[in-house]
């Protein structure tokens, strides 16, 4: 199966886009980028990210450049979330991806924490970040980013550090997403102690 998804995949970067159906996209660009891409490989799935008319088509290849798995390439995907190049309603996708890959997951909460920095101003105590300051303007796109990138966790030592880390910022506007995260996270820890 990794052969015929390699074979499609080179014969879509080549030119010949029937050679790999819309429909099969996603699992093909996964298979490819998980594996052993080359730049090129990885390119040419970025690149459609930037260039697709279609916003399924943008979708999918910015969810799979979380797929990736070598250190080069997670760098990679992260430093283009964090670029401002993808639209506020698509950075849930490659987030997510980065968040379900488990030799991303905590790559990734260490990122959106470096990400969070921090403007303290001097009358009112608020406290906005990158992330925040980017994605505050719609909540709806924060409360999916944080959600979706910290809803994978589940170990009290995360929650912990997860619920440390917000213990001083501005939650207002996903504060309800982020007690879920937290009550999950210690849920499955729960459930796993009973059931042993």
């Amino acid at each position: 199966m990794k052969e015929e998804a390699k074979r499609r995949f080179n014969a879509w970067k080549g030119g010949d886009h029937a050679a790999l159906s819309p429909t099969l996209r996603r699992v093909v660009f996964g298979i490819v980028l998980s594996g052993d891409p080359s730049d090129e490989d990885y390119e040419a799935v970025l690149s459609s990210s930037k260039l697709s008319q279609t916003a399924d088509a943008k979708e999918i290849a910015l969810a799979a450049i979380g797929d990736v798995t070598s250190p080069r390439l997670i760098k990679k995907s992260v430093d283009f979330i964090f670029s401002g190049e993808i639209q506020s309603q698509d950075i849930h996708g490659p987030s997510n991806a980065l968040a379900v890959n488990p030799k991303t997951r905590n790559l990734w909460w260490e990122e959106m924490k470096k990400n969070w920095r921090f403007v303290s101003y001097r009358v009112l105590e608020l406290i906005c970040s990158d992330i925040y300051e980017r994605y505050s303007i719609n909540m709806v796109v924060l409360n999916r980013l944080c959600t979706l990138s910290l809803s994978r966790f589940s170990s009290k030592e995360k929650a912990d550090d997860i619920s440390g880390f917000f213990k001083d910022k501005m939650i207002q506007g996903f504060d309800r997403g982020l007690q879920q995260v937290l009550f999950s996270a210690t849920l499955e820890v729960d459930v796993f102690r009973v059931s042993i």
